[in-house]
């Protein structure tokens, strides 16, 4: 009988400050699934890392007078320190400012244009600039990001952009969560996400006009790519070095990712995948630095065996 595969990944975290103590939280419950499935003789790929070409990370390096390279290369290595010190099993870290993430970014780009599923046009609109998100009147309470409340975030872009055809796959979206209910779950948040696509899919932006940090857009130097579109194909980005290493397929792994991406990029499906948890309400902020070696006071003695790698 050939080995289970289980695939489990973290969010990639802003490196546009040091590890905070809500960073721990995630890492910790992650890496104790890992081990548990290992235990039980399964091919586990942990996959974490850092998401680095958003634009407030360039602004919070200006900030401090840094160039934007050298300060996500010195944040990036906390992230890292912090997860040796915690004893984070990880068979990789991915930072997207790494070069076959960016390659990887790249090619979906490119698949989605030969497929016909970009096409240049005007945004204007709302921009959160902590969320990096694109948004609504509808979505704003009393003119403020409703997870920013407590300080002005929004601007009013209006920007010639590259968009991304989501309407198109409207019936493919719902036909997918419909007909196969264990790809999502739990089912709370299956019906959440059938019901937000139910009520009908807009084209999106896909890059941002005139920034000087992030991923260039391929053949035209005036765009980057939009950064939630570059941080989430990282879990494809993130494993297919370790697909073409074991010998399977390139895109093998490729369905662990959003949706969305898969069906524009031609990549296959795979039979499950557990919802992000930025899809429900969040959790309370735990607020604070993460603690490294030299400042824990703790009995060495009950710390988990095993370190970064398997």
């Amino acid at each position: 009988m050939a080995t289970q595969k289980f695939y489990l990944t973290t969010a990639i975290v802003y490196v546009n400050d040091a590890p905070g103590l809500h960073y721990l939280y995630e890492q910790i419950g992650t890496d104790a699934l890992a081990r548990f499935h290992r235990q039980r003789g399964r091919d586990v790929f942990f996959l974490t890392g850092t998401d680095e070409n958003a634009t407030k990370i360039d602004r919070a390096a200006k900030a401090k007078g840094e160039d934007t390279r050298a300060f996500v290369d010195r944040l990036a290595e906390l992230y890292k320190r912090a997860a040796k010190v915690y004893g984070i099993s990880y068979d990789r870290f991915i930072r997207t400012t790494d070069a076959d993430h960016v390659e990887g970014v790249q090619w979906f780009i490119r698949r989605w244009i030969e497929n016909g599923d970009v096409y240049e046009s005007t945004y204007e609109g709302l921009y959160c600039v902590s969320c990096e998100a694109f948004y609504e009147e509808t979505d704003l309470v009393s003119g403020r990001c409703t997870f920013h409340s407590d300080r002005d975030t929004i601007q009013r872009l209006k920007e010639k952009n590259y968009f991304f055809r989501l309407s198109k796959y409207q019936k493919a979206l719902e036909d997918l969560y419909r007909d196969h209910p264990e790809f999502c779950e739990p089912e709370t948040r299956r019906n959440e996400v059938l019901g937000w696509i139910q009520r009908g899919l807009k084209d999106i932006s896909v890059s941002r006009r005139g920034l000087t940090w992030g991923i260039p857009w391929p053949e035209d130097p005036t765009q980057t790519v939009y950064v939630w579109f570059d941080a989430l194909i990282n879990y494809v980005t993130g494993v297919v070095q370790e697909v073409l290493a074991r010998g399977r397929p390139r895109h093998r792994e490729g369905h662990l990712t959003v949706p969305l991406h898969l069906l524009a990029g031609d990549a296959p499906f795979g039979r499950h995948r557990a919802a992000e948890a930025g899809l429900g309400p969040r959790l309370p902020e735990l607020r604070g630095p993460a603690p490294l070696e030299d400042e824990r006071q703790h009995d060495r003695s009950v710390r988990c065996r095993g370190g970064v790698g398997r």
